[in-house]
């Protein structure tokens, strides 16, 4: 085997430590790889070389690609570090040496690393020479310092959703290899309905028909496994052909579902997205069905964002089971979710590009349960660091709902307010009360009192109380309970309905001039206007600075897997627990 040919299936080892590395790489070799490929920050070389030498396959048989991670990038300690790796890996040289990531802000210039990369081949310490993980911009910079076809490969994610077109679009140009790394998207695509149908079709697995795709774009791509049957079934997809409508299908699922991300990632290039995988209705009470939908082009004012999490409300199954507003069944339910913006429309700030956001959206439009939504870049709140994504995403409507429903009363210090039913809404409702200096009591049978403690709650009440006094009545049960609960008012008391509404005052006019109040989040979306919407985002993104600093309370939500979502639904509407899915 020529020393420049890689093989275009190859053997990863991220991940991959000690014995289960050695294991995993011997089985490898002994079930045919001839690609290994590794890095300095895995801490495997040493593992690797060990495997390499007691498999006993002659060194020119195959091909070890490791790669030099950030800290090693500068001159003093560049050629050293790859001498080191190849110490422990016991080869003279690697056949593929590469940048693992562009340098980080204010770390080297990407001249000194790349000479010393060139440096490296010319002292023989490598055959080839490559980058990973360089956008375009970068690649274009590195073309312009290494010598003419000196830049063999960039190693980038490339998996049927992040296919990376226009990445691979320039390396085709310039006659750069394309290594396509993480093909399956961490299980992800194995489970997806479109590969799944393929694969059924040619009776293969899902990793086949995933490998498969990824070669018959002409790529090199490097899976991973420690189990020896897995390994052959990876090696089953050089003998898989598909048909070029099926390469389309599998392209069509591209959705910038990225999964290797860290802060100093560079600031990627981005695919259109064309479409995305949605959760659509089918009918009043029936589940909902996945596949993918078309991406609408962004009018002025709108934000696509890239879900990471979507929280499930009660108002979703409710709306799921009883199509009020009679959606289409190709309606995409959904109102709160966290993902990050990846394209703007005309008006909108293009800084926003990248940023991190929880949303609230209006039921009547395709919402939340998707890869992939349309927003009104007036309507989201920016996610602080610190704040996992899939709490954010379980945030917008309790928080939200909460926030309206306290900004209902005026602040009176030290007055007495009672608080039914204690969801999501009113938890962190009686937080901010709390803090506000209200006196909170509140009604629940549920309510512990380690809760209690935590939430500033003065007084548990098992029974309505039969004194009264309450300045205010907050009221998550309905109307018909709080109508019972209103004598307890004092006159010119306050009482907020945040689960419908007391159409008819419960004491005669004139009298103790009860004032009644409802709270309708979904409606400032027919109804409020960019003023009212700024209010109210300006105010929810402290309220999200309060949770990551935490000075509110919020409870871990019970995460599904996006394939899951229905399960999601059933959850929160069985356990009546806080529910979200992880994108």
């Amino acid at each position: 085997m020529s020393q420049s040919i890689m093989p275009k299936l190859g053997f990863g080892t991220f991940r991959l430590q000690d014995e289960v590395a050695y294991q995993s790489v011997l089985t490898a070799i002994e079930e045919g790889f001839r690609h290994i490929d590794t890095a300095q920050i895995y801490g495997n070389e040493e593992a690797v070389g060990r495997a390499i030498k007691d498999s006993g396959v002659a060194r020119g048989e195959l091909f070890i690609t490791t790669k030099v991670w950030n800290d090693k990038l500068n001159k003093t300690d560049f050629i050293n570090s790859v001498k080191e790796s190849l110490t422990k890996l016991q080869l003279d040289h690697v056949d593929l040496l590469l940048i693992h990531w562009p340098s980080p802000a204010n770390g080297e210039s990407m001249h000194e690393y790349l000479t010393e990369l060139q440096s490296a081949k010319e002292l023989g310490l490598t055959k080839e020479i490559g980058v990973s993980n360089f956008t375009i911009a970068q690649m274009e910079e590195a073309l312009s310092i290494l010598p003419k076809g000196a830049l063999f490969t960039n190693q980038v994610e490339v998996h049927p959703y992040l296919t990376n077109q226009k990445v691979r679009d320039f390396c085709a140009q310039n006659d750069i290899l394309v290594t396509g790394y993480m093909p399956f998207a961490v299980g992800k695509v194995l489970k997806d309905p479109t590969i799944k149908a393929i694969a059924d079709k040619h009776q293969v697995s899902t990793a086949e028909v995933v490998i498969a795709w990824e070669l018959a774009h002409d790529m090199v791509t490097i899976p991973s496994s420690t189990k020896r049957e897995n390994m052959a079934t990876n090696l089953k997809a050089l003998s898989l052909s598909l048909s070029q409508d099926e390469i389309n299908q599998i392209d069509a699922l591209s959705c910038g579902d990225r999964q290797a991300n860290p802060d100093f990632a560079p600031d990627w290039d981005h695919d259109e997205v064309k479409t995305t995988h949605a959760w659509q209705f089918q009918g009043a009470d029936k589940a909902l069905a996945l596949g993918l939908k078309a991406v609408p082009a962004l009018k002025a004012g709108q934000i696509l964002v890239r879900n990471l999490a979507v929280g499930i409300n009660p108002v979703d199954w409710k709306f799921i089971q009883a199509d009020p507003i009679n959606w289409t069944d190709t309606h995409t339910p959904g109102v709160d979710g966290a993902g990050v913006i990846e394209k703007v429309g005309d008006g909108v700030d293009s800084k926003l590009i990248g940023k991190t956001v929880a949303y609230h959206h209006s039921l009547s439009e395709n919402g939340s349960f998707a890869k992939h939504t349309v927003l009104y870049a007036e309507r989201v709140m920016q996610v602080p660091k610190g704040l996992a994504a899939n709490v954010a995403a379980a945030l917008p409507c309790p928080l939200l709902t909460a926030w309206q429903a306290f900004s209902k009363i005026p602040l009176r210090k030290d007055e007495k307010v009672l608080v039914t039913g204690m969801g999501a809404v009113n938890k962190l409702l009686t937080q901010m009360l709390n803090h506000s200096g209200f006196e909170v009591h509140a009604l629940s049978k549920s309510l512990t009192t380690e809760q209690a403690v935590k939430l500033g709650v003065k007084l548990v009440l098992r029974d309505a109380p039969s004194e009264g006094g309450y300045f205010a009545l907050f009221d998550a049960n309905g109307p018909e309970e709080a109508k019972k609960l209103v004598p307890l008012l004092q006159a010119n008391g306050h009482v907020i309905s945040i689960l419908g509404r007391i159409e008819t005052p419960v004491d005669e006019p004139f009298t103790r001039t009860i004032s009644y109040h409802e709270i309708a989040l979904g409606a400032l979306h027919d109804y409020g206007d960019t003023q009212q919407w700024q209010r109210l985002v300006s105010d929810g993104e402290k309220l999200l600075n309060d949770i990551a600093s935490g000075t509110l309370n919020v409870e871990e939500p019970t995460d599904f897997e996006f394939n899951n979502l229905n399960d999601a639904l059933e959850f929160s509407k069985v356990q009546k627990q806080k529910a979200v899915v992880v994108v």
